[in-house]
């Protein structure tokens, strides 16, 4: 299942580094369970003392993001973040 593979990669990344970019250009569909990875993934940086954010999502991959509110948790760079009470 490529929601599986996609966890299993976040999580051997976060694991090798402080601060992982997931680039989302060539996404062009996201569910429920890429959601899941992305927030598990976020979980496990956070034990660490890591980071993980997206970029470069559009369309409909941004649409699911947004109305999920994981674009707020992922964003690139912590002062992009807008306000929790959008």
């Amino acid at each position: 299942m490529v929601a599986d593979r996609l966890l299993s990669e976040l999580h051997a990344a976060v694991e090798q580094s402080p601060e992982i970019e997931v680039d989302l250009a060539e996404v062009t569909f996201l569910d429920s369970t890429g959601i899941r990875a992305l927030l598990n993934a976020h979980a496990a940086a956070l034990r660490l003392g890591h980071r993980i954010y997206v970029t470069n999502a559009s369309g409909i991959v941004m649409q699911v993001l947004e109305v999920t509110g994981v674009d707020s948790l992922l964003t690139a760079d912590p002062r992009d973040r807008r306000p929790q009470g959008r």
